[in-house]
């Protein structure tokens, strides 16, 4: 009778993000008044929300279609998220 010898190996990571929410000297901070929050608030781009947020570009742009953040949209058409909003998203 012949036994069958098997072998098991297991890997584990551990992966970190830290998110600096204030940007560089070399770049501006973009404050503007949220209407929802009836403050100033500090606005990110898209981009910089969905790595706060942990979420993909994409789905910034859905919540902020269904409403669950803050934006503001500049006359040119670019997208501004409130910082605090997402604050309130992330901690719910």
């Amino acid at each position: 009778m012949k036994t069958k010898k098997t072998t098991v190996i297991s890997h584990e990571t551990r992966e970190e993000m830290s998110v600096r929410v204030y940007r560089a000297a070399q770049t501006e901070q973009v404050f503007g008044w949220c209407e929802q929050c009836a403050q100033t608030s500090p606005l990110l781009t898209p981009e910089e929300a969905s790595a706060l947020a942990g979420l993909s570009v994409r789905d910034v742009y859905r919540v902020v279609e269904a409403g669950e953040i803050h934006f503001k949209e500049a006359p040119e058409g670019r997208v501004f998220v409130c910082l605090d909003s997402i604050g309130m998203r992330v901690e719910t």
